[in-house]
């Protein structure tokens, strides 16, 4: 039920052009967020980055256990996510 609801937030995000993906574009707009998606992939030293500077925001991070790969299917995107807004 969860993996649905995520599911239907994230394709809703994509199809409202309510996202950004990718580490760079990410860190740079963390204020800007409501949330912040992170995969199993990201690297350690980026997943610290990411939620020390979103804690600093208060904007929530949410760790997903799955890979980059399966973060995209759930997008409907066919190449990696690591982060998503």
């Amino acid at each position: 039920m969860i993996k649905k609801q995520l599911e239907k937030t994230l394709k809703d995000a994509i199809k409202e052009d309510a996202y950004i993906i990718g580490t760079k574009q990410v860190l740079g707009n963390i204020p800007k967020s409501k949330v912040v998606f992170l995969s199993k992939s990201v690297p350690h030293h980026i997943n610290e980055k990411i939620e020390n500077d979103a804690k600093k925001s208060n904007i929530s991070t949410i760790s997903l256990d799955d890979t980059s790969v399966n973060l995209g299917k759930l997008c409907g995107l066919q190449f990696r996510v690591l982060q998503f807004r």
